[in-house]
């Protein structure tokens, strides 16, 4: 019993965490939102489930999208185990549960570099498409804060593509139901 005790503070203190990121934590676009994104980190606890797929996040920290979001008032996120897996949902809220006009009330996406494994606001990030490495769910768009270090992947894991979040976005509406 003391293990289940002491396993069950770890969630709540995380989704705590969590809590208080989402409701006092930056503006995206405000200077300190980097220092915010740095101390939160996007590390999910064992009970976020990936929407699309049901999978448990905790088993591709590596590959972890989170979309914060503001409902009835109370502010809160879903996890996802890759960006294609958010892509799906994206494209298509309404199929994976009461989520229809969740586009209007994001407040953050964020993604983690694959380099250094920070917390990176998606649409600050550049993406590499067609690369040798995979992700949870085989090919990925392998994220990057920098440009640079995106192109140096690209050269060294034989990327075809460079793309930023909006591309896509668009990309993925056009190929997806």
């Amino acid at each position: 019993m003391n293990g289940y005790r002491k396993y069950a503070a770890a969630v709540a203190v995380s989704a705590l965490f969590l809590l208080m990121t989402s409701l006092f934590g930056a503006n995206a676009d405000s200077p300190s939102a980097k220092s915010t994104e740095q101390k939160a980190g996007i590390d999910m606890g064992t009970v976020d489930r990936c929407p699309v797929c049901r999978e448990y996040i905790f088993r591709h920290p590596r590959w972890v999208v989170l979309l914060y979001y503001e409902k009835n008032g109370a502010f809160k996120h879903l996890a996802f185990d890759g960006l294609k897996e958010f892509m799906k949902f994206y494209a298509a809220p309404e199929k994976w549960g009461d989520y229809a006009n969740i586009r209007m009330h994001v407040k953050k996406i964020v993604v983690r570099d694959y380099a250094t494994r920070k917390p990176v606001i998606a649409q600050r990030a550049w993406y590499v498409a067609g690369s040798d490495v995979n992700g949870s769910k085989g090919s990925e768009y392998i994220p990057f804060k920098s440009r640079k270090s995106a192109e140096e992947f690209m050269k060294k894991h034989h990327g075809k593509r460079l793309l930023r979040f909006d591309e896509i976005v668009k990309e993925s509406a056009g190929r997806l139901p």
